[in-house]
């Protein structure tokens, strides 16, 4: 045998150092938690692996997490506190049911029809009974998709031809009904959507910053 196959080496185990703590900066950031709710004990670890600071009142954070969703705070906030971080752009929370999103919708494609012209005519339930009843009518052959306004995840959801067919829904609840779209864009001929995350700092100007990570769900 050969010196290379005889000769012992001993193999010593590679030593690994210990992560060090996240060093502070000189001007740390300041996170308001205070609406924090089920995400508290979360935005806690985050404060401390990145070296952060914690405070519970208002007045001197960089980021204030949760907002505030009073429209009659609004201009106050996009003028004396225009550099604090919001995780949620106050008012958004109108449009987070589908009834109040529908009616900016109708109000968008209205003013800006170049701009909204790829969604469909949304009617509001039961307000809208009418004209959808009048819709259907010019439509015959049409399939519409009912949607309950709070419902999420599909819940709910119904394609039907006649009005008559959600009749009693609407007794207990409010929906939204459009005008279905046969020939969606698919992917591998299945239908999906996308969630893109995006930072917005500003309004006036309005500066964006999108995350290089999201979700597709088919």
């Amino acid at each position: 045998p050969s010196k290379m196959e005889t000769e012992e080496f001993e193999t010593q185990p590679e030593e690994l150092e210990a992560p060090k703590p996240a060093k502070k900066s000189k001007a740390s950031i300041v996170i308001n938690t205070s609406n924090g709710r089920h995400a508290a004990p979360l935005l806690t670890e985050v404060v401390k692996l990145n070296g952060w600071k914690e405070t519970l009142i208002t007045g001197n954070e960089h980021i204030l997490w949760g907002g505030n969703d009073k429209f009659e705070d609004y201009s106050e906030i996009i003028t004396k506190r225009s550099k604090i971080a919001y995780s949620k752009i106050p008012g958004f929370k109108f449009i987070a049911t589908k009834n109040d999103l529908g009616n900016a919708i109708n109000f968008w494609r209205k003013f800006y029809p170049d701009d909204y012209n790829f969604v469909p005519r949304t009617f509001l339930l039961p307000g809208d009974e009418e004209e959808l009843r009048t819709a259907m009518k010019n439509k015959k052959k049409k399939t519409w998709v009912c949607k309950p306004s709070k419902g999420a995840q599909g819940d709910g959801l119904q394609l039907i031809n006649e009005l008559w067919e959600v009749s009693e829904l609407l007794k207990r609840d409010e929906y939204i009904v459009q005008e279905y779209i046969e020939y969606p864009l698919l992917v591998d001929k299945k239908k999906f959507d996308m969630r893109l995350y995006v930072a917005l700092f500003g309004v006036e100007p309005m500066t964006a910053y999108l995350c290089d990570e999201g979700m597709a769900r088919f």
